[in-house]
């Protein structure tokens, strides 16, 4: 009984991982989308990094609270769920680092501090929707956009702290 147990929860660890991956690719598909279909904003060019900030970090925590309420917030405890929107968090930084890096063609050994900020806001992000989730089991869309608007302002101070290299 408690190895069935053990297996079921690593089970459904690793799924958490795939669900973030998915909300990765998700997300990248729709950037990409609109990437493809506002190419001449009309903004000036430090308006329009800052949209484009925005609106990604809009993306990538829609799709993350999404899966983290479809798939994670019916799970039977505050801690489960926990652990498993840490696990989506860290499916999406993976798929990020992954993407990010192979297309610049740098190393991971050299980019640590990129690495470890990239897990960490994902992770974060991901931990601040299931916490919310498992305190509103009956979650509203009111909810959900309480989620997204805190950790967008949360990923959106990450990302341009990132740019000016200030972390």
């Amino acid at each position: 009984m408690e190895d069935n147990k053990k297996n079921s929860t690593g089970a459904k660890l690793i799924e958490s991982i795939f669900l973030g991956i998915l909300a990765a690719f998700g997300a990248l598909i729709v950037e990409f989308l609109t990437y493809s279909l506002g190419g001449n904003l009309p903004f000036e060019e430090w308006k329009l990094a800052l949209f484009i900030l925005v609106e990604r970090a809009f993306i990538e925590e829609l799709f993350k609270c999404l899966i983290i309420y479809k798939k994670i917030g019916s799970l039977s405890s505050r801690g489960i769920i926990l652990l498993n929107s840490a696990f989506v968090g860290l499916g999406f930084a993976a798929t990020e680092f992954l993407l990010l890096f192979s297309k610049e063609g740098v190393g991971f050994a050299n980019n640590m501090q990129p690495l470890v900020g990239i897990a960490s806001i994902h992770i974060v992000t991901a931990l601040i929707a299931g916490y919310i989730i498992s305190n509103n089991r009956l979650a509203t869309i009111k909810i959900i956009w309480k989620i997204i608007a805190i950790n967008l302002l949360i990923h959106f101070v990450y990302n341009f702290m990132a740019l000016q290299r200030i972390i």
